[in-house]
């Protein structure tokens, strides 16, 4: 992982660079929680996440904590687009 990833990103973003290069399931509970402390959901307000349904995405941990945090997730097929 190199600083120069992070030029000119948004302060406190979660910046993280695996060994293969590629996202895995703990970056992406990492940025759920990072996505949490922006968005706070409720109960009375919950959020809609649609996600394009990578690998990462599918955990059991993602799972609970969108669950326990008031996420709603959408998980669209990989290279869907909509209709104009």
């Amino acid at each position: 992982m190199t600083s120069l990833l992070e030029r000119g990103g948004p302060r406190g973003s979660p910046y993280s660079c695996s060994h293969n290069g590629w996202s895995n399931e703990e970056f992406f509970l990492d940025w759920l929680q990072h996505f949490k402390r922006f968005c706070k959901p409720t109960e009375d307000e919950p959020v809609l996440l649609v996600l394009d349904n990578h690998g990462s995405h599918i955990s059991l941990d993602s799972y609970t904590f969108c669950c326990k945090n008031h996420i709603h997730v959408l998980s669209m097929p990989p290279h869907t687009k909509s209709s104009h």
